[in-house]
């Protein structure tokens, strides 16, 4: 079993590994009018209305 200073000195590497995570913008594409395009070129509008979608599975 482990004391619970060890655990807190893994709770503050962790910490530190968090704080230097770097990740880059994710291309989302969505089908529109027969064919993909980025979510990011779309009008404004069509931006809203694809964040108020709702998804669902059929089950079949």
């Amino acid at each position: 079993m482990e004391t619970i200073d060890a655990i807190n000195k893994k709770i503050a590497l962790l910490k530190d590994k968090l704080q230097n995570v770097k990740g880059r913008e994710t291309k989302v594409y969505s089908r529109i009018t027969g064919y993909y395009r980025p979510v990011k070129r779309w009008n404004p509008g069509k931006r809203e209305e694809f964040r108020k979608r709702k998804y669902f599975k059929v089950k079949g």
